[in-house]
C-alpha cells in the first residue's frame, strides 16, 4: 500500500484546524513556519492570537520535526520508566507517527487556548481548578458571562512588550545545558532556549513563558512554558507589572 504524506494540511482536512491562506499547499504546511529567533516566533503567535487564527499560531510549533525525530527508546532511558498512555508513541511506525503529529498539534492548540483564556478571563476566575457553585447561584448566567468574556475577538489589541531570557545565569549553567542536551537526544534539534514574555492587552500586562527549539539555523516553538522561570505547565499568562517582569529576569 502506498504511503501518503500526513501533515498539518491533513488536520485541516479533518476540520481540526484551519490553515491560513498563505500556508495552504506550501512547504510551511508540512514542516511549520521557520523563524530567525525565539522572539520572532513569539511575535508570530501574538499576531495570530490578535487575528483569532489558531491555524496560523499552530504553524509556529515544531510538530512535524518533533514527530519525525522523537525517540521512544531514548525517552524511556531518560525517564527510566515507560507510561504508554502518557507519552508519545514509537514514531518509527507510520501509524504512530501520524498519531504523534495529532497529539502534538492538540498539545499546541490546548496551550494556545489556555493562553487566550488567561488573558481574557475576568480577574479572579479560577483557571486550573473546578469552578464550583453553591445552591441558589445562577450557573447559567455566570457561564454566559464567562463565555462572552472569553471571545477571542477581544484579543485584537494584544501586544508583546518585552521578551527576555529568564535567569540568564541559570540558563547558561552547566546543569541546564546538560538537561537541554538530554532533551534534544529524545526530540531532536540543536538547541533549546527559554523566554519570558510580557504581554499587554487593553492596558493590562501579563507575564508568560515560552520555549523554542533550534533546527539548524531556524527556530520553532515547543511550548508556551518557561521551566527556568517556573511558569505553569498549563501555559497561563498571569497578571504582572513591568517592574515585576524586570525583576523576574534576574
Amino acid at each position: 500500500m502506498k504511503r501518503r504524506a500526513f501533515h498539518l494540511t491533513a488536520l485541516a482536512g479533518l476540520g481540526l484546524i484551519a490553515l491560513p491562506a498563505s500556508a495552504k499547499d506550501s512547504k510551511s504546511a508540512a514542516t511549520g513556519l521557520a523563524f530567525a529567533s525565539p522572539e520572532e516566533a513569539v511575535e508570530h503567535i501574538a499576531a495570530s492570537l490578535r487575528d483569532a487564527d489558531l491555524g496560523a499560531a499552530v504553524l509556529a510549533f515544531d510538530i512535524e520535526r518533533r514527530a519525525t525525530n522523537y525517540s521512544f527508546v531514548k525517552m524511556a532511558e531518560r525517564l527510566q520508566s515507560i507510561s504508554l498512555y502518557n507519552t508519545a508513541p514509537p514514531v518509527k511506525f507510520d501509524f504512530y507517527r501520524d498519531a504523534a503529529k495529532i497529539q502534538f498539534t492538540g498539545e499546541a492548540a490546548a496551550q494556545l487556548r489556555n493562553l487566550a483564556f488567561s488573558l481574557l478571563a475576568p480577574t479572579g476566575t479560577p483557571l486550573d481548578s473546578v469552578i464550583s457553585f453553591s445552591d441558589g447561584q445562577d450557573i447559567g448566567q455566570y457561564a454566559g458571562n464567562l463565555e462572552a468574556a472569553l471571545d477571542p475577538g477581544r484579543l485584537t489589541n494584544l501586544k508583546v512588550l518585552k521578551t527576555r531570557v529568564p535567569s540568564p545565569q541559570m540558563a547558561n549553567s552547566e546543569v541546564n545545558r546538560r538537561n537541554i542536551m538530554s532533551q534534544l537526544g529524545v526530540t531532536g534539534g540543536d538547541d533549546i532556549q527559554e523566554r519570558i514574555v510580557l504581554y499587554e492587552l487593553d492596558g493590562r500586562t501579563y507575564g508568560g513563558g515560552f520555549n523554542a527549539v533550534r533546527y539548524g539555523d531556524v527556530w520553532q516553538a515547543r511550548a508556551l512554558v518557561s521551566y527556568l522561570a517556573g511558569t505553569t505547565s498549563f501555559a497561563h499568562a498571569g497578571p504582572m507589572s513591568v517592574e515585576e517582569f524586570d525583576a523576574w529576569v534576574r
